[in-house]
């Protein structure tokens, strides 16, 4: 069986939607569902099964392990990243070719 999940354009208000809908994990370790470039206020996380934070007498939160996925580039010194430039869509290449039709 095959699965695809996609989302075509960007929303920032959807990022935390987003980021539940393409969470995936392996049963020891979850990542959300954002981009690369998307810090801590995006809530891009990675959750490690059974560890939580304890605080005031409970453990009700999983704890975030460090992001080994954040990523940026830069071009001329300037950041490339959502939503900090607009994104671009562009026709897909085509297969014949690998030029964008």
């Amino acid at each position: 069986m095959n699965w695809e999940i996609s989302q075509t354009g960007f929303d920032e208000e959807m990022i935390p939607d987003n980021g539940n809908r393409f969470l995936t994990g392996n049963g020891y370790l979850g990542v959300r569902g954002t981009l690369e470039e998307h810090g801590k206020q995006h809530l891009a996380a990675v959750n490690l099964a059974g560890i939580y934070h304890c605080a005031g007498g409970g453990c009700r939160e999983p704890l975030n392990a460090p992001n080994p996925f954040f990523t940026y580039a830069l071009a001329g010194g300037e950041r490339l990243a959502l939503p900090h430039l607009p994104a671009v869509t562009s026709p897909a290449p085509s297969l014949e070719t690998g030029a964008a039709s």
